[in-house]
């Protein structure tokens, strides 16, 4: 939902997935990647990815950056 309408290979691939520790990963990762691209990222990162870090899973990242430069008007 949070990214609009997938096509129908995303969905397969989704489906296709049988580790629920990957699926857990991959619902965080969801829910904090502040954008499509991100999480594609994280999806292909294959099953040795195991922990979600740094600015790229903030989803609040754009909207401190435009606080900051409301700020400093």
């Amino acid at each position: 939902m949070r990214f609009g309408v997938l096509n129908g290979e995303m969905i397969l691939a989704i489906y296709e997935i049988e580790d629920i520790n990957k699926l857990q990963r991959l619902i965080l990762a969801a829910a904090n990647a502040p954008s499509w691209g991100i999480f594609l990222e994280e999806f292909k990162s294959g099953n040795d990815s195991f922990r979600l870090l740094g600015e790229e899973f903030n989803p609040l990242a754009d909207i401190l950056t435009r606080r900051d430069d409301t700020d400093a008007i």
